[in-house]
């Protein structure tokens, strides 16, 4: 019973994800690089951050924590400093020094068990200016690796803008965000993604991600039309209005035609109709008529011919939407029209 409980309490130990707190990098070079301490530092505690089995501790709580206890947050961490990473529950502690010749860099980190002040691990890369990410980058895998195991799945950034922005994104069949939408540490391969926008076409394309490199999605998205068609009975008197957008009225005959008198293409979504009119009591013997603005609601939906019909019988006035459910199939929706009149 005892060997149980032994092992059981090792496992547990293993099975929590490892905590590094990260300190300012000491510039042991040029002094035009020493805003680079808190770079460096800024960088391996982001791509740490990135591998789910390695917590980063907060960099705000690093440095309140030290600044409480008044030590100085160095490359070479004393025993105070170990006991303050360690009362922020850090496994390690990771600093180093870094040093420039000429447009040479060369980067060591080490990383220090918290709660021992033991050298775990050390290692040192040099490159060329213009390598100087790819060098923090490398060594950030080799910490990892030690730490974890296992080496980090080098990804690619992953761009996506559409055409009008404020679209959902999924990649991979998974919501992530709105456009525009920046993705880092993608996995290398091909993924899915599509972009969807109420009122618009979705989009989606296939995209390959190469290791750290970029990739991106500019979605054109296509506006989903529906048709629109007016019909009125009898004399109007007033102008109709769909959301803001005035067809002016034309005297016709006092039955419903054969054909709408005005037909159009709009974007789909929903629209607020009115219209005024007026009516007659029938027990009136005075030429006199009460004026009322009817309104209703619409929703035009792609693909689909929504009717709308206006009544300006003096006697039985009214305002009537209805759908067409037979007439979508030889309707062009494909485009933003004006209104025309319909032949009669």
């Amino acid at each position: 019973m005892v060997f149980v409980l032994i092992a059981s309490a090792s496992v547990s130990a293993f099975a929590e994800v490892p905590k590094v707190a990260v300190l300012p990098f000491k510039n042991n070079g040029q002094v035009q690089y020493n805003s680079l301490a808190a770079g460096i530092s800024a960088m391996f505690t982001t791509n740490l951050s990135k591998t789910k089995d390695v917590e980063v501790v907060d960099p705000q709580k690093v440095s309140s924590a030290f600044a409480k206890a008044r030590l100085a947050i160095g490359a070479s961490p004393s025993e105070e400093a170990f006991k303050v990473a360690a009362s922020l529950e850090a496994d390690y502690v990771l600093t180093g020094e870094f040093v420039s010749f000429g447009n040479r860099f060369r980067i060591d980190v080490r990383l220090y068990d918290a709660k021992t002040g033991t050298l775990k691990f050390s290692d040192k890369a040099q490159a060329k200016e213009d390598a100087f990410f790819d060098t923090v980058d490398e060594l950030s895998d080799k910490l990892v690796f030690f730490i974890t195991g296992s080496r980090p799945v080098a990804g690619g950034t992953l761009q996506v803008i559409s055409e009008p922005s404020g679209a959902k994104v999924l990649l991979d069949g998974e919501s992530a965000g709105t456009t525009p939408l920046t993705k880092s540490n993608m996995p290398a391969g091909q993924h899915k993604v599509e972009v969807l926008l109420e009122g618009y076409q979705d989009f989606t394309q296939t995209v390959t991600i190469n290791e750290k490199e970029a990739a991106k999605v500019d979605a054109k998205l296509v506006r989903l039309f529906g048709g629109i068609r007016v019909w009125w009975k009898d004399v109007p008197t007033s102008d109709i209005n769909i959301s803001g957008e005035t067809i002016p009225m034309k005297i016709f005959d006092n039955t419903y035609s054969n054909y709408p008198v005005y037909c159009k293409n709009i974007p789909a979504g929903q629209y607020s109709v009115s219209v005024r009119l007026s009516s007659k009591e029938e027990t009136s013997w005075e030429n006199k008529r009460k004026w009322k603005t009817y309104m209703s609601e619409i929703d035009i939906e792609p693909g689909q011919v929504t009717d709308i019909f206006i009544n300006n019988d003096m006697f039985s006035p009214s305002l009537d939407i209805g759908t067409c459910g037979s007439c979508a199939a030889d309707w062009d929706f494909t485009a933003k029209i004006s209104w025309y009149e319909s032949p009669r």
